[in-house]
C-alpha cells in the first residue's frame, strides 16, 4: 500500500511538473516582428469539477497579444487536470502554429507565434520613390486590398483616420506614434511620417478604425534625418522637375511662371523653355519635393544645374501644404542657350533623385 501511495504522489508530482500555466499570454507577429492586431484566438478549457469547463474568444491588442486565464482555482486547479486548448486564425495568413494546449499550472506561460505570410506594403518617398524615409515627409505606402474604398483628407486640415484606416508608426524605442493621412485607397496611402521619433528601423502599421483594431498590412523602412526627394512633373520621380520660376524685376516687381506644360498628344507633362531675360532680372528657380526639412544647416545644402555650381537661398518646409519643403535656387546667367540641364540637389550629404528643365 505504501509503494502505491508513493508511485501515486510521484505520478501526480510528475504532472505537475509538466504543467505550464493557469493563465496563457499570446502574442502575435508577423515576418519582420512587427505585432498584428485583430487576430481571432478561440479556446476551450477543461477541468474535473468542482473546476469549470468552458470556452470564449479573444482578439490580439494592438502589441498583438492576448491573455487567456483558466477561471478554476488557481494553482489547485491543476490537481483536477485542467488546460486550455486554443487555435489562431487570421483569414488567408498561415501561421507557424496555428492551435495549443496548454496544461494547467501555478505560473503564466507565454507564447510567441509569428504569421509566416502576413499581408505586407512598401513604404517609400511620394516624390523620388526612393525608400529611405525622414521625418515629416510625405509617404507613398503601396499594396493590395489596403482599404476598402477610397477618399481624399478635407481641404483644410490633417486627419490620423481616414476611409476606416489608420497608419501608427513605432520607432526601435518603441514610442509609437499615428501619421496623418493625406489620401487612402485600396492600393495607395499617402501619409505624413509623424516627426520626432527615433532614427533606424522603423514599424509601420496599417490598421482599421474601431473599438478593437484589426492589422490590414505591416512593414519596416529606415528612417534617416533627412532623405530628400524632388517632385517631377509627371509624378514619376523623372524628368521635368515640379517647379516654377520666381522673376525678381529691378524694381522689386516679381512674378512666377511655370516650367512644364500638359501635352495633350503624349498626355504628359512637358518641358516649357526659360526665358532668363535682361541681366537686371534676378532668376531663381522653386524646386518642390519632400524630406529635408531637417537638413543640418542651409550651407548643408547643394545644388548644380547644368553641372554649375548653384546658390541655394532657401531649404526648408514649404509652410502652406503639410510635409512639403521647398528650396530656392539662384539660376546663374551663364546658363542661357544651355538647354535641357539636370538638376542636382545634395542635402547633408544625400543626393535627391536628378530632375530637368529647359533654359533658352
Amino acid at each position: 500500500m505504501k509503494r502505491f501511495i508513493a508511485f501515486c504522489i510521484i505520478a501526480l508530482i510528475g504532472f505537475t511538473a509538466k504543467a505550464r500555466a493557469d493563465t496563457l499570454n499570446l502574442r502575435i507577429v508577423d515576418q519582420s516582428g512587427i505585432p498584428i492586431a485583430g487576430v481571432t484566438i478561440t479556446y476551450s478549457f477543461t477541468g474535473t469539477p468542482p473546476a469549470p469547463s468552458g470556452s470564449g474568444i479573444r482578439r490580439t491588442d494592438l502589441n498583438g497579444e492576448a491573455s487567456i486565464q483558466h477561471p478554476g482555482l488557481g494553482g489547485s486547479s491543476c490537481f483536477l487536470f485542467s488546460h486550455i486548448t486554443y487555435n489562431i486564425d487570421y483569414p488567408g495568413v498561415t501561421f507557424s502554429k496555428s492551435t495549443g494546449i496548454v496544461f494547467c499550472g501555478p505560473l503564466t506561460s507565454a507564447e510567441t507565434v509569428t504569421a509566416l505570410d502576413f499581408p505586407s506594403m512598401a513604404n517609400v518617398s511620394s516624390a523620388s520613390y526612393g525608400q529611405e524615409i525622414a521625418g515629416e515627409m510625405i509617404v507613398a505606402m503601396f499594396g493590395v486590398n489596403l482599404a476598402d474604398n477610397s477618399a481624399k483628407r478635407a481641404s483644410a486640415g490633417l486627419a490620423i483616420t481616414l476611409a476606416g484606416r489608420q497608419v501608427l508608426v513605432r520607432d526601435i524605442s518603441g514610442a509609437e506614434k499615428p501619421a496623418e493621412l493625406i489620401y487612402v485607397s485600396p492600393t495607395q496611402i499617402n501619409y505624413i511620417l509623424p516627426g520626432g521619433l527615433v532614427n533606424g528601423a522603423t514599424q509601420v502599421r496599417l490598421l482599421t478604425v474601431e473599438d478593437t483594431p484589426v492589422s490590414i498590412a505591416s512593414g519596416i523602412i529606415e528612417q534617416a534625418g533627412v532623405a530628400p526627394g524632388l517632385y517631377s512633373a509627371n509624378a514619376n520621380g523623372q524628368g521635368v522637375a515640379a517647379a516654377v520660376i520666381q522673376r525678381v524685376h529691378s524694381d522689386g516687381t516679381q512674378k512666377f511662371e511655370p516650367i512644364a506644360k500638359y501635352d495633350q498628344d503624349s498626355q504628359r507633362f512637358i518641358a516649357l523653355p526659360v526665358d532668363l531675360g535682361p541681366e537686371t532680372d534676378q532668376v531663381f528657380l522653386i524646386l518642390f519635393g519632400t524630406g529635408w526639412r531637417f537638413r543640418s544647416s542651409l550651407g548643408a545644402v547643394m545644388c548644380t544645374i547644368g553641372g554649375m555650381d548653384s546658390e541655394v537661398t532657401y531649404a526648408g518646409a514649404q509652410g502652406e501644404i503639410a510635409g512639403l519643403d521647398q528650396a530656392n535656387v539662384r539660376l546663374s546667367r551663364t546658363l542661357a542657350g544651355r538647354g535641357g540641364v539636370d538638376i542636382v540637389l545634395l542635402v547633408d550629404g544625400k543626393q535627391a533623385n536628378i530632375l530637368n528643365f529647359i533654359v533658352k
